[in-house]
């Protein structure tokens, strides 16, 4: 209706003859006396920024405009969804539209051009306040956020460790120090990879570099000074390999470090040992991911079935226990536990401290392999089990409820006399730190040579971090017929070991029929975001050198963490384009309210996080973009990276208007 009914009328109750009524009488507008039902009509042609027009015309017409339903219908057009229901912890429809309108990161707002090759990789820090780059000129970059973005560090690897290229980089947990990993190329037949260890606090200082193999493990924290790494054996007589996870420490930071040369020395040494994984298929282990599980219960299988192979037909292996949430996945520390499976189990009491450590642990069937947590204080978090807690000394009486199964004798120099002591109190007030937790490590594996299709989990608990040691295969003869030569890919030492040495598997096994190009956690940890390109046509999977065909469309997939499930959500529209045989990592990454991943279309793509739906584009060059990242401290700030060479920096149009960004200037 057009604007002219807003001119003025006569009252009907002013009209000529009316009592009470003289030449002066009232005048009111049309509009106000139209029903609510058909401004909302009227108001649902309009678009947003009509909307916040209309708001400000009258009384009647601003409460009108705030109709919810105003809004969904809004949101549902802007999305193109139809009857979603508004998402878990958002509160109005009008504040969903406000946040998809002005907070996503949808405005190129800067582009960085410091890299003189192609981008492969970008990484934030914890805080927010820092992202790394890596890239085939073999340099590590690292940005402080703000406007403008500016180069804080760059070490270029290729003068100083003659790597080809950086391809992967990380912050440790208290944002101090930062893992890069790369690979270098001796001969043609020889690409090795490396980590480095650098510090953010003695000015970009390295402090370690480590062999790294096969070099796509990538490399991760496993807590704020622990890293992991890997070793790989290829057998000489069959086709098969070793991928041995490794950690490795970082020397205290905050001290003065001692004087080195210019140049570190690669260390050829082994890390600790945490697993060691063999594949009869020639297949590897690929990028490695921690989860902090702490808020998370281990996951205790109901009939100890530990190391379960999953059947080939099966999407997600379901958890056979009913009430757990995790991951079971068992240290093998205590061998000294007989199977007795027929016992039902063991019933474990923590002993009995005026501080009430009295939780029962129940688990059940264990075998000789297999044993409880350890007890660990809760005052320093040493292991009660095993005496290394010295806030206490047993007595007797604290082990009178411990059930054993069978005939299994406890040692005799378990139960100790004695009183607290007289340094109790300030042992008791040591906090527990962030490394007395159980973390998981997630790898990509699978049973081809070349297609990775399969998540796998393990659990590193803190006490294993602690008291692993290193598995060496055992000695044995070249003529002994049990053993075979392999070659340590890592160092090119060629040796005999033997084929009974001792081997880990997953302790759970998630099979995506599809070949994994990048993955993530969310920032609570919860759930695990996957790029998988699907496989197409007929799969014979008895072959383990074939090579299924890829999907040119990737998918995002997403892992429940707590049930080991796959939630069926999948977010579309990307793009792989590389053969199945050197497939291409496609990183992504995930914030509270978007979804962010490469593409090898030369585009970016964000979803909305809860209703699935494709948001925005970020168009760069041709070629590839490789990866994406969120601020942790803002998501309305967002970097992409490509084979183009840049950086492009993408923020909000509330962050553009927050910052004063003349977008006219800067296009």
């Amino acid at each position: 209706m057009p604007l002219l009914c807003f001119e003025k009328r006569r009252s009907p109750v002013g009209h000529e003859g009316a009592e009470g009524n003289d030449d002066d009488d009232i005048y009111t507008s049309i509009w106000q006396d139209i029903p609510d039902s058909i401004l909302l009509h009227v108001f649902s042609f309009l678009e947003v920024p009509d909307l916040g027009h209309v708001a400000q015309t009258c009384k009647t017409w601003h409460r009108v405009s705030l109709d919810e339903s105003l809004w969904k219908v809004l949101l549902h057009s802007k999305l193109d969804v139809n009857n979603v229901p508004l998402a878990d912890g958002k509160v109005t429809w009008y504040e969903e539209v406000k946040r998809v309108y002005h907070h996503v990161p949808t405005l190129l707002t800067e582009i960085l051009t410091e890299h003189t090759d192609e981008v492969l990789h970008v990484s934030f820090s914890h805080n927010g306040q820092l992202f790394s780059t890596t890239s085939k000129d073999a340099t590590l970059k690292v940005w402080k956020v703000g406007y403008p973005t500016q180069l804080l560090y760059s070490k270029d690897f290729r003068d100083s460790l003659s790597w080809d290229f950086t391809q992967f980089s990380s912050f440790n947990e208290s944002d101090t120090m930062v893992l890069v990993s790369s690979v270098k190329s001796t001969h043609a037949m020889d690409r090795r990879g490396y980590m480095a260890i650098l510090s953010l606090v003695h000015d970009f200082e390295v402090l370690r570099v480590v062999t790294m193999d096969p070099s796509q493990l990538f490399g991760a924290w496993l807590d704020d000074t622990t890293f992991l790494g890997g070793s790989l054996e290829i057998s000489l007589d069959r086709f098969a390999t070793t991928v041995q996870i490794q950690a490795h420490e970082v020397p205290e930071i905050f001290s003065p470090l001692p004087l080195r040369p210019s140049s570190p020395v690669v260390e050829e040494s082994m890390g600790r040992p945490l697993f060691t994984f063999s594949s009869e298929t020639a297949s590897l282990i690929k990028f490695l991911t921690v989860a902090n599980v702490t808020n998370n219960k281990s996951l205790i299988s109901k009939n100890g079935e530990n190391n379960r192979k999953m059947e080939p037909n099966s999407t997600v292996e379901e958890s056979n226990s009913g009430n757990s949430s995790v991951l079971d996945l068992r240290m093998n520390i205590d061998p000294t536990i007989p199977d007795n499976s027929a016992s039902g189990g063991i019933s474990i009491t923590r002993p009995s401290f005026e501080s009430a450590c009295d939780e029962n642990i129940v688990i059940s069937n264990l075998d000789a392999r297999e044993t409880v947590s350890p007890i660990l204080c809760e005052h320093c978090g040493n292991s009660i089990k095993h005496k290394t807690c010295t806030c206490y000394k047993w007595n007797d009486s604290h082990t009178s409820n411990t059930s054993l199964p069978g005939d299994y004798k406890r040692p005799s120099t378990l139960p100790l006399s004695g009183i607290p002591p007289d340094n109790f109190g300030a042992k008791c007030k040591k906090k527990i730190s962030s490394d007395n937790v159980e973390r998981n490590l997630i790898l990509v594996t699978g049973e081809f040579a070349v297609a990775l299709h399969q998540i796998g989990f393990k659990n590193v608990p803190p006490y294993a971090r602690e008291s692993v040691l290193a598995r060496g295969a055992t000695p044995m003869d070249a003529d002994n017929p049990d053993a075979f030569m392999v070659v340590n890919y890592s160092n090119n030492d060629v040796h005999i070991v033997n084929s009974q040495q001792q081997m880990d598997t997953p302790d759970h096994l998630i099979d995506l029929f599809g070949h994994v190009t990048g993955l993530c956690l969310t920032p609570d940890q919860r759930y695990l975001f996957i790029n998988c390109r699907p496989w197409v046509g007929t799969i014979d999977r008895s072959d383990p050198w074939a090579t299924p065909d890829l999907s040119s469309d990737i998918e995002i997939r997403i892992i429940d963490l707590h049930t080991l499930k796959d939630l069926g959500v999948r977010y579309k529209g990307h793009k792989g384009f590389s053969p199945p045989n050197m497939c291409c990592f496609v990183f992504l990454d995930v914030s509270h309210d978007y979804v962010a991943s490469g593409s090898e279309d030369a585009k970016g793509y964000l979803w909305d996080r809860h209703y699935n739906s494709l948001l925005t584009k970020y168009e760069h060059e041709e070629g590839v973009v490789n990866a994406v990242g969120f601020s942790p401290s803002n998501q309305e700030y967002l970097v992409t990276v490509s084979d183009d060479k840049t950086i492009k920096v993408w923020r909000s149009q509330s962050e553009v208007n927050r910052l004063n960004i003349n977008m006219a200037c800067d296009q």
